[in-house]
């Protein structure tokens, strides 16, 4: 029996030996049970948590190798090195009992070849209990964090104009380095940067707006905030940016509304959430939404040696923000919720400096680095009319990508899926219909048998032979048709719909416009966004001499493929899709 395995340890342990623990461990055990472990079936993942499968390749990797069939069972060393969170283990359980794969889990007594009732139970125990460990850990971790906040320690994070010295206490304890290991960390003032802190609230109350404070910092090659981050040769890391001024008043982010500056260290404000039918992140994990808590929740420190604001300039600050924001509820420039309002919001990439374009009111888009971040960071000074290049992406669309560019190879990729997709499904239905005769036709012969041992040839030896005989030639027949599938060219009825497809195409952007004509911002958008990746905005002029605007559509086959429906269905014509 081919067997597989699985080892992690988590970021909280950091044990590469751990990795080798396991692994010995399952191979031992596959060891007494003669079952092979080849190379290429030792999935591992190092310093990787498992409250989430999303983020772990290792995990990813089995799970595909398991679709596939390359192994017979999975040995693991416990459950909680599979998944610790229970939804997921019982999910997990499924796919292998579906699968015909079993499930070995060393330490656990986990058996589901040779114990499948008791370990269905002990696996929906174990993972009950992994599950309660992380919430368990996770409160144990709050808690922590908020005694040393209460003893003016840092609880993580580092507001600019500030840094971080560690706190080893009067009788430290050392690690296997003879390095005396830290109780905490504390705050201390980084004096040039919190005397641009002090500019900044100054300026903001003597009526200059954020974009140009952004932009008079930049011009100066102040070093902003993002300097500290890990990819430092993004522009977002070399300049300031109006959001990082602003930020939100209500949230207390931003640099004009973190009380830090006024001696508090303030901690528990947000919940962080996994969403679990959230898009992954850069490192594969969910998506974490930030919820803000009541306030009588916030664990709040005064920590007076590290004021930078006095009460003064901060209240002036305050009341500027709240004259600032009645004046834009008076004329009506608010937002009006998190989604997005305009057709082309998120795809348009400014062709000068590669930033993304954004609103510039409600007639059009500007470059993103000019609005927030300063003029002279790039020279695409130009504003876009909204409506009009909201036309001409979808006039683009429906005349120049899909009637000449990208139909032949469009075309091509559909047929490809679309013959893949009709063998497979064809193999399935016949697979699965032929396979439950044969099982029946093996045990009708096995019943055959039976009787002939049992002595009932007596009575009818003739008849319970040719029986067998003509059950041992079915078995055959049967066995035949499973080695020579059905012939994906006898359904090439189905591709018949490829001949319409600019058309089709066509009609798809016709209802976008339809969309947008109805006001349904929101549907126009998640079908356009099926289409196209990119639209790149270029100043340009015109024979002429008048200026213009250079407009690149980029797309997308891969994303165009969800055109098609995901299933298909025959009928006695010969096919529909």
């Amino acid at each position: 029996m081919r067997a597989a395995i699985y080892a992690r340890f988590s970021s909280d342990m950091q044990r590469e030996a751990s990795i080798a623990d396991q692994v010995r461990n399952c191979r031992a055990y596959a060891g007494t049970q003669g079952w092979e472990v080849s190379g290429e079936h030792v999935f591992t993942d190092e310093a990787r948590s498992g409250a989430t499968t999303s983020g772990r390749p290792g995990y990813l990797a089995l799970m595909a190798a398991a679709r596939a069939r390359a192994f017979d069972v999975l040995i693991a060393d416990d459950l909680s090195r599979l998944s610790r969170d229970a939804a997921e283990t019982q999910n997990l359980c499924k796919r292998l009992r579906f699968l015909g794969i079993g499930l070995v889990a060393v330490s656990d007594g986990v058996n589901t070849i040779a114990n499948p009732k008791s370990s269905n139970l002990i696996a929906a125990i174990k993972g009950a209990m992994n599950d309660e460990y992380l919430r368990d850990l996770g409160e144990k971790t709050h808690r922590g964090i908020a005694g040393r906040v209460l003893e003016g320690m840092s609880p993580g994070g580092l507001p600019y104009a500030y840094r971080s010295e560690p706190v080893c206490g009067d009788k430290p304890k050392v690690d296997r380095y003879g390095q005396p290991v830290p109780i905490g960390y504390r705050r201390m003032i980084v004096e040039d940067e919190a005397e641009v802190v002090r500019r900044i609230f100054e300026m903001y109350a003597s009526g200059l707006s954020s974009r140009r404070i952004a932009e008079a910092l930049n011009k100066q090659g102040v070093p902003p905030p993002g300097r500290r981050w890990r990819n430092r040769e993004a522009i977002a890391c070399q300049t300031w940016s109006m959001s990082a001024i602003e930020g939100s008043k209500k949230r207390g982010i931003g640099i004009l509304n973190n009380q830090a500056y006024l001696g508090k260290i303030i901690w528990n404000r947000f919940e962080y959430r996994h969403n679990p039918d959230g898009r992954p992140g850069r490192d594969g994990r969910k998506a974490r939404v930030p919820f803000l808590r009541p306030e009588e929740e916030w664990v709040v420190t005064p920590v007076p040696e590290l004021r930078i604001v006095d009460d003064s300039l901060w209240q002036r600050v305050k009341a500027e923000q709240d004259r600032r924001s009645a004046s834009r509820r008076r004329t009506g420039h608010v937002p009006v919720d998190g989604r997005s309002r305009y057709l082309l919001s998120g795809l348009l990439k400014c062709g000068a400096c590669g930033a993304r374009m954004v609103r510039r009111g409600d007639a059009g888009y500007g470059c993103a680095t000019r609005v927030y971040r300063g003029k002279h960071l790039c020279s695409n000074n130009r504003v876009v009319n909204r409506q009009a290049l909201e036309g001409m992406v979808l006039q683009s669309l429906r005349d120049e990508l899909y009637e000449r560019r990208w139909v032949s190879e469009l075309v091509r990729m559909v047929r490809q899926r679309l013959v893949s997709r009709v063998k497979k499904q064809s193999q399935e239905r016949q697979d699965g219909s032929i396979r439950a005769q044969h099982r029946q036709t093996e045990a009708e012969i096995t019943n055959v048998v039976a009787a002939i041992k049992a002595g009932s040839w007596q009575d009818g030896g003739s008849v319970l032979a040719a029986e067998l005989e003509k059950l041992a030639q079915r078995k055959k027949r049967l066995e035949g048709a499973l080695e020579t599938p059905e012939k994906a060219e006898d359904n090439v009825a189905l591709l018949r719909i490829l001949n319409d497809l600019p058309a089709v195409v066509r009609a798809y952007i016709d209802d976008i416009g339809g969309l947008l004509a109805r006001s349904n911002v929101e549907k126009a958008r998640s079908a356009l966004m099926n289409v196209l990746r990119e639209a790149v905005v270029e100043p340009g002029t015109t024979n002429d001499g008048r200026p213009c605007h250079i407009v690149r559509l980029r797309g997308d086959l891969e994303k165009t493929l969800r055109l098609l429906p995901r299933k298909v269905n025959i009928d006695g014509s010969g096919g529909r899709i």
